[in-house]
């Protein structure tokens, strides 16, 4: 504790210095996706604000799933092509759980507004001295670092995905002169895509699927890691104060107190986060661990193909979503 003014000087100026680098970090990259899906969860008081956002991103992700679906009866009975039906599998296993998150954000964005209110007040309660403040701004900075890595590792990961057609077709042309869009997608689209406005729709309605799921994907995803590094903040905070020595009763008393209280708050927003999460948890582990069975198969049978570097990139952003949630 401080004993001196130049000791309450300085502790005012760490406190002052480490609350405005949580505001600076706390829910910044995730705030900025959720604005981006129409939602205003961390500063504004509508909460799902402009709701045409998210239903441009769900739309492309539910109109694929029919052309997903006949694909796979198309070619239920073709021993060829049983890399792109499991292939399709992956896709649809893959919309679907964005399209969960989704509806998740829709259905929890008032309780998500509530999360982050507590978490903001108990912060900031916690940030009584330069050390506690420390000790939840390097949470938060580690936090942001990995997110930043996830996010561009699925933004990579889209990109290839985009591209995929435009090089088989660049492909296709370098090798026969003859320039045709290739479909790399396992999709059965209901119009003739020889025509070259039809294969320009189509791919551009593929991208903004591939676009649906790398939003949706980010945002939940980043959203649940910020809450749970800033809960092991919180656990830290409670530690550091355990460990402070006391010289007399009633400071060991105050002290227990305040340390009792930020625990069993902590308890009740971790619980609170437990059942927000508790579906999406279970979904995503069992979405995950189908995709490696998936991809692991089709990594094995498309090894020296132009989509190798997609395989891999999807397969270590799904490792990296295994991590994230098992955290």
């Amino acid at each position: 504790m401080p004993n001196s003014g130049e000791d309450i000087s300085n502790l005012c100026f760490y406190c002052s210095l480490s609350m405005s680098k949580l505001s600076k970090n706390f829910f910044k990259m995730q705030g900025a996706y959720f604005r981006f899906l129409g939602f205003d969860i961390a500063d504004g008081e509508q909460g799902w604000q402009y709701p045409w956002k998210t239903l441009w991103c769900m739309l492309p992700l539910a109109g694929v799933q029919p052309m997903i679906v006949a694909y796979i009866i198309v070619n239920a009975g073709s021993v060829d092509k049983v890399d792109r039906m499991t292939e399709a599998i992956a896709s649809i296993l893959l919309d679907l759980l964005s399209l969960f998150k989704l509806g998740l954000m829709i259905w929890q964005h008032k309780e998500y507004r509530r999360l982050i209110v507590r978490f903001r007040s108990m912060l900031t309660q916690a940030c009584d001295d330069w050390i506690p403040a420390r000790i939840i701004n390097e949470e938060n900075e580690r936090e942001q670092r990995i997110s930043q890595r996830y996010k561009w590792s699925f933004l990579l990961t889209g990109a290839l995905s985009a591209l995929m057609p435009l090089i088989t077709t660049m492909m296709m042309y370098l090798n026969s002169g003859v320039l045709q869009p290739q479909n790399s997608f396992p999709y059965v689209y209901p119009w003739n895509n020889e025509h070259l406005h039809n294969a320009l729709f189509s791919y551009l309605f593929t991208v903004a699927a591939i676009f649906g799921v790398i939003s949706g994907t980010i945002c939940m995803d980043a959203f649940f890691m910020s809450l749970t590094h800033n809960l092991v903040a919180l656990f830290k905070v409670a530690q550091y104060h355990m460990q402070l020595n006391t010289t007399t009763l009633q400071q060991t008393q105050t002290r227990l107190g305040v340390v009792f209280q930020l625990y069993k708050d902590t308890v009740d927003i971790s619980t609170a986060v437990k059942h927000s999460f508790r579906p999406l948890v279970c979904v995503q582990l069992v979405i995950a661990s189908l995709h490696l069975c998936v991809i692991g198969y089709t990594l094995s049978m498309n090894f020296n193909q132009v989509q190798m570097p997609f395989y891999v990139m999807f397969t270590m952003s799904v490792l990296s979503q295994l991590g994230m949630y098992c955290y």
